[in-house]
């Protein structure tokens, strides 16, 4: 999913880079901002699930 969404922000700041001037800066930094914020959002959400999933250190060392 973080992979398919970065695809989608590339694309789209290359959209974003093509608008009127006038539009450019007021829109399009608005759609580029929200965009990258979710882009950071499933960026934590990954690192979260990847630290959930990982066995904490003193367990390991319990069962070795």
């Amino acid at each position: 999913m973080l992979v398919k969404w970065y695809d989608v922000l590339k694309w789209l700041l290359e959209r974003i880079d093509n608008f009127p001037k006038s539009q450019r800066f007021i829109f399009g930094q608005r759609l580029a901002d929200h965009a990258v914020e979710v882009l950071e959002l499933l960026r934590r959400g990954v690192r979260s699930q990847l630290e959930t999933s990982q066995p904490q250190g003193g367990l390991l060392a319990l069962s070795s």
